[in-house]
Protein backbone atom coordinates (compact mmCIF):
# COMPACT_ATOMS: atom_id res chain seq x y z
CA UNK A 1 0.00 0.00 0.00
CA UNK A 2 1.67 3.18 -1.15
CA UNK A 3 0.96 6.73 0.94
CA UNK A 4 -0.62 9.69 -1.01
CA UNK A 5 0.16 13.19 -0.19
CA UNK A 6 -0.41 16.46 -1.63
CA UNK A 7 2.17 18.78 -2.53
CA UNK A 8 2.08 22.36 -3.84
CA UNK A 9 3.63 23.25 -7.43
CA UNK A 10 3.99 26.37 -9.71
CA UNK A 11 1.04 26.41 -12.31
CA UNK A 12 3.41 26.53 -15.07
CA UNK A 13 5.28 23.50 -13.94
CA UNK A 14 1.96 21.64 -13.32
CA UNK A 15 0.89 22.29 -16.99
CA UNK A 16 4.72 20.91 -18.49
CA UNK A 17 4.22 18.02 -16.62
CA UNK A 18 0.75 17.70 -17.37
CA UNK A 19 1.39 18.55 -21.18
CA UNK A 20 4.23 16.08 -21.09
CA UNK A 21 2.07 12.96 -20.00
CA UNK A 22 -0.78 13.73 -22.29
CA UNK A 23 1.50 13.74 -25.58
CA UNK A 24 3.22 11.03 -24.03
CA UNK A 25 -0.07 8.67 -23.29
CA UNK A 26 1.57 8.52 -19.64
CA UNK A 27 0.48 9.16 -15.94
CA UNK A 28 1.62 11.75 -14.46
CA UNK A 29 3.16 10.02 -11.96
CA UNK A 30 5.36 8.08 -14.25
CA UNK A 31 6.85 11.64 -15.83
CA UNK A 32 7.25 12.37 -12.01
CA UNK A 33 9.23 9.53 -11.76
CA UNK A 34 11.63 9.83 -15.00
CA UNK A 35 12.11 13.23 -14.02
CA UNK A 36 13.32 12.12 -10.53
CA UNK A 37 15.60 9.01 -12.55
CA UNK A 38 17.07 11.09 -15.16
CA UNK A 39 18.20 13.88 -12.21
CA UNK A 40 19.62 11.36 -9.85
CA UNK A 41 21.63 9.95 -12.42
CA UNK A 42 22.75 13.21 -13.56
CA UNK A 43 26.06 14.50 -12.05
CA UNK A 44 25.76 18.50 -10.33
CA UNK A 45 28.03 20.26 -12.32
CA UNK A 46 28.80 23.94 -11.93
CA UNK A 47 29.43 26.20 -15.26
CA UNK A 48 32.35 27.19 -14.46
CA UNK A 49 33.40 26.34 -18.33
CA UNK A 50 30.86 27.47 -20.80
CA UNK A 51 32.42 25.33 -23.70
CA UNK A 52 32.05 22.50 -21.53
CA UNK A 53 28.48 23.35 -20.62
CA UNK A 54 27.95 23.66 -24.43
CA UNK A 55 29.03 19.92 -25.04
CA UNK A 56 26.91 18.79 -22.39
CA UNK A 57 23.99 20.42 -23.91
CA UNK A 58 25.03 19.44 -27.73
CA UNK A 59 25.31 16.28 -26.40
CA UNK A 60 21.65 15.90 -24.70
CA UNK A 61 20.15 17.34 -27.99
CA UNK A 62 22.02 14.02 -29.73
CA UNK A 63 20.34 12.22 -26.73
CA UNK A 64 16.99 13.34 -26.59
CA UNK A 65 16.92 13.75 -30.49
CA UNK A 66 14.76 10.66 -31.64
CA UNK A 67 12.18 12.02 -29.39
CA UNK A 68 12.75 15.25 -30.91
CA UNK A 69 11.76 14.22 -34.41
CA UNK A 70 8.84 13.00 -33.41
CA UNK A 71 7.18 15.96 -31.48
CA UNK A 72 9.46 19.03 -32.87
CA UNK A 73 10.71 18.19 -36.79
CA UNK A 74 11.47 21.31 -38.11
CA UNK A 75 11.02 23.39 -34.80
CA UNK A 76 13.80 25.22 -32.50
CA UNK A 77 14.26 23.67 -29.71
CA UNK A 78 16.25 24.95 -26.62
CA UNK A 79 18.32 22.45 -24.17
CA UNK A 80 19.41 23.75 -20.81
CA UNK A 81 20.59 21.46 -18.66
CA UNK A 82 20.00 18.24 -20.54
CA UNK A 83 16.57 18.67 -20.94
CA UNK A 84 14.04 20.66 -23.22
CA UNK A 85 13.26 23.88 -22.19
CA UNK A 86 11.03 25.46 -24.98
CA UNK A 87 10.46 24.90 -28.56
CA UNK A 88 8.96 27.52 -31.35
CA UNK A 89 8.59 27.84 -35.33
CA UNK A 90 10.42 30.53 -34.79
CA UNK A 91 14.22 31.24 -33.79
CA UNK A 92 13.96 34.87 -33.32
CA UNK A 93 11.12 34.40 -30.92
CA UNK A 94 12.47 31.44 -29.19
CA UNK A 95 15.53 33.47 -28.40
CA UNK A 96 14.03 36.17 -27.19
CA UNK A 97 12.40 33.85 -24.10
CA UNK A 98 15.47 32.18 -24.02
CA UNK A 99 17.97 35.39 -22.87
CA UNK A 100 14.88 36.56 -21.11
CA UNK A 101 14.39 33.80 -18.94
CA UNK A 102 18.60 32.38 -18.80
CA UNK A 103 20.06 35.78 -19.54
CA UNK A 104 23.48 34.44 -18.29
CA UNK A 105 23.19 30.49 -18.76
CA UNK A 106 24.63 28.26 -21.64
CA UNK A 107 21.56 27.19 -23.76
CA UNK A 108 21.38 25.05 -26.70
CA UNK A 109 19.01 26.29 -29.63
CA UNK A 110 19.08 24.28 -32.40
CA UNK A 111 16.87 23.32 -35.25
CA UNK A 112 15.44 19.99 -35.25
CA UNK A 113 16.00 17.65 -38.33
CA UNK A 114 16.15 14.32 -39.35
CA UNK A 115 19.98 14.05 -38.19
CA UNK A 116 20.81 15.17 -35.39
CA UNK A 117 23.54 17.21 -36.91
CA UNK A 118 22.91 18.95 -40.02
CA UNK A 119 24.75 17.78 -43.23
CA UNK A 120 27.68 20.29 -44.17
CA UNK A 121 27.96 20.75 -47.71
CA UNK A 122 31.64 22.28 -48.64
CA UNK A 123 32.50 22.87 -52.70
CA UNK A 124 35.53 24.35 -53.09
CA UNK A 125 35.91 26.32 -56.48
CA UNK A 126 38.71 26.76 -58.48
CA UNK A 127 40.61 30.56 -58.21
CA UNK A 128 42.32 31.97 -61.17
CA UNK A 129 44.67 33.88 -60.20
Amino acid sequence: MSTQIEISIPQELYQRMSNLARQRNLPLTNVLDTALSLAEATPQMAVADPDEAMRREIEAFHHLHPDLVQHYLQQYVAIYQGQLVDYDDEQLALLARIEEKYPTEVVLLRRVGDEPEPVELRVYSPRFV
